[in-house]
């Protein structure tokens, strides 16, 4: 039967490929074009977010700390890197949440398996990006079409595993036509694993977009029943499990995060299941893929690490991303 020798949690932000000098004209186009922000954060003002947090926050937005937060993350990211290189896993089961990559509104599942051969990945023109867009365009997307294997065997055991476990999930073999394996899953290619990519079982949670986003304690469930899946395929290969994303953005709540990362260090399942769904608003949301994760790993016996955490700042209303990268071995 497969083995599980890993587990991996990290970021997936355009701050990671950003170059620092475009994170103040990153942070300036999201405060211009805040409504979306606004209206999830319960109507409040950026301009009193700006007023509440001002002294605070003035020493981390300055170019100065912009680059030392920008190699703090390389640094982080490197062990991660390094982590996956030891260990050597021969697949990932990797959750992340799509952003109408693969799906748009027509139809969005809560739940999706891609079980495609492999991730085909076609470059995008930046061209008309914003800069800061563009400059992080890398950590996502080469200048040529690129191909990254999966393991469409273990897709299949998977979707079947779950489905005997009353979790109903979607599956996918082919995006639509126009469409992706969404930017969750080749920022691992890009940024963990550019020289040899590992095979992959993208699992597609839907955290962004209600009515249908799976709560808390149904996320960590299901990675208890991932677990389940994975252990019981008839392979002898080893896997590791990896979340992608997070952990709270747009704006940056570190209480919050650290309180999730000390949570999963603990292997406090009810204390993650238990957080209130106001807690997951816009990119925040990408904690459930944290959370899915953690409730696979709790019952390998594997503790957390927590490599790094950067709450990374890129306006004194407090706009960025709380940035984690962790392991559990």
């Amino acid at each position: 039967m497969a083995r599980i020798v890993l587990g991996i949690g990290t970021g997936h932000t355009p701050l990671i490929s950003e170059p620092p000098e475009y994170w103040a004209e990153h942070g300036a186009s999201e405060l211009k074009n805040s409504q979306s922000m606004e209206n999830a954060y319960g109507g409040g003002k950026v301009e009193e977010l700006i007023r509440q947090r001002e002294a605070k926050l003035a020493s981390q937005v300055t170019p100065e700390a912009y680059k030392a937060r920008y190699q703090q993350i390389q640094s982080a990211l490197e062990g991660v890197r390094a982590t996956l290189n030891r260990v050597k896993p021969d697949v990932l089961v990797t959750v992340g949440d799509d952003q109408r990559d693969a799906f748009l509104f027509d139809y969005m599942p809560a739940m999706c398996v891609y079980r495609g051969e492999a991730i085909v990945s076609k470059p995008v023109d930046t061209s008309k990006m914003p800069g800061w867009r563009a400059s992080s365009n890398w950590g996502y997307k080469g200048e040529t079409e690129e191909v990254y294997p999966c393991q469409a065997d273990l897709a299949t055991h998977l979707v079947k595993s779950l489905i005997r476990d009353e979790f109903d999930v979607a599956y996918l073999t082919e995006p639509a036509e126009g469409r992706q394996i969404g930017h969750a899953f080749t920022f691992l290619n890009r940024r963990v694993m550019p020289e040899s990519p590992i095979p992959q079982v993208p699992f597609m949670l839907n955290t962004y977009f209600p009515p249908n986003t799976p709560v808390a304690r149904r996320c960590w469930a299901l990675g208890q029943a991932m677990r389940k899946a994975v252990e019981s395929w008839d392979s002898g290969k080893t896997v590791a499990i990896v979340a992608s994303g997070g952990l709270s953005h747009p704006i940056v709540d570190e209480e919050l995060d650290r309180d999730v990362l000390q949570a999963m260090q603990r292997g406090d399942g009810e204390w993650l299941a238990s957080l209130d769904e106001n807690v997951f608003r816009l990119g925040t949301s990408e904690i459930k893929n944290w959370i899915t994760v953690a409730g696979a790993m709790s019952g390998t016996g594997m503790g957390m690490k927590v490599i790094d955490y950067i709450p990374a700042y890129r306006t004194t209303a407090g706009t960025g991303c709380g940035i984690a990268f962790t392991h559990w071995g």
